[in-house]
């Protein structure tokens, strides 16, 4: 899903929260692409639609450590509370480049 594209969930919180309320209860694992959004705090924005709609789901954030907030280019992998994986890390800071 492109998150900020054609198919994008809206500006609207109700939207947004409908959507992985949908998502989520559907999905075990739910991959975005192009979430580079324009500001950091759009991050915590999103992340608090996802933690409301499934209260132990993880969301990691491909640009989460990165300060260029210029739109586009990042992906996101939602897990959900029922996901089949054991003892998820999150290992981003080992295998990006600091670039």
């Amino acid at each position: 899903m492109n998150i900020n594209g054609p198919n994008a969930p809206g500006r609207s919180g109700g939207a947004v929260r409908s959507m992985f309320d949908k998502l989520l209860s559907a999905y075990d694992l739910i991959a975005f692409q192009e979430t580079k959004f324009s500001k950091p705090d759009h991050i915590r924005v999103v992340t608090h639609y996802i933690k409301s709609s499934d209260a132990t789901a993880r969301a990691f954030w491909s640009h989460r450590d990165d300060a260029d907030f210029t739109i586009r280019n990042g992906v996101a992998l939602i897990l959900s509370s029922t996901h089949p994986f054991t003892s998820v890390t999150d290992v981003t800071t080992l295998y990006a480049h600091a670039d």
